[in-house]
């Protein structure tokens, strides 16, 4: 397996063009091919936000694909492709392009979820978030916390009042990296213990003090998240789901 890939959709998550270098591939049958890059502006499937797609070529043009899924294996990041024409070699120089209204679709998706837990908190509920998705059509967020008919009214009309409130201050959307175990739980409120040792926690700050550890990508101001819609707030085993879509 290759040396980790740079992961520049983190360090710089606004570009979404790179020239970068296949530095391994592997042929996958009926012309399509999976390849791993030293460096990767495409943000593969992880934490509930699915992959970008977009196209990938060589330098000289003389070969393109389309990039259909890409996911982590070990440190590295691998890109899954489908020819369109001509042919990719080994440690060939090839340029990146990230499909611009997807990869958009996905961070406002994410950063709307983002911005939920900042107005749940901001009603006073201090729950344990135990998972989210950020696909389209299927985003929610899910708190260990069970709640009762009248309590998931309650709070489905409070959360409407709150988040409209927090979007219409239009927030700048923070991500800094904190090595620091300590500053970062002082950050965000809690031990992220999952994350491993000697690891950075890179953290997303939207409209309150306290950050949530996410290796996503973000829209840079609130007000491009749009209007957030709640569709459903449901409780069963113990667990609360707070249904959300987007809409412009």
């Amino acid at each position: 397996m290759p040396a980790r890939t740079i992961p520049l959709y983190l360090l710089h998550p606004a570009p979404v063009e790179q020239h970068a270098k296949i530095i391994s591939q592997r042929d996958l049958g009926e012309g399509r091919f999976a390849f791993v890059a030293d460096r990767t502006v495409f943000y593969p499937a992880s934490g509930g936000q699915p992959s970008d797609v977009g196209t990938v070529r060589t330098k000289d043009g003389s070969a393109e694909a389309a990039v259909e899924r890409v996911t982590f294996a070990c440190d590295a990041v691998e890109h899954l492709a489908s020819s369109i024409r001509g042919s990719f070699t080994q440690e060939g120089d090839i340029v990146m392009s990230v499909d611009r209204d997807r990869r958009m679709l996905h961070s406002r998706l994410h950063s709307a979820g983002e911005l939920l837990c900042s107005a749940v908190r901001k009603l006073g509920h201090d729950w344990h978030v135990s998972g989210a998705s950020h696909y389209p059509q299927q985003s929610r967020i899910v708190y260990d916390v069970a709640l009762l008919e009248d309590q998931r009214q309650r709070l489905h009309d409070d959360l409407n009042v709150e988040v409209d409130r927090l979007l219409r201050q239009n927030d700048q959307v923070r991500i800094a990296e904190v090595t620091d175990r300590a500053e970062a739980t002082r950050l965000i409120g809690f031990v992220p213990d999952y994350v491993p040792a000697g690891e950075p926690v890179r953290i997303v700050f939207i409209s309150d003090g306290l950050g949530r550890p996410c290796c996503g990508t973000h829209v840079e101001e609130t007000r491009e998240i749009g209007r957030i819609v709640i569709r459903k707030i449901r409780s069963k085993k113990n667990q609360t789901s707070i249904s959300y879509d987007i809409t412009p």
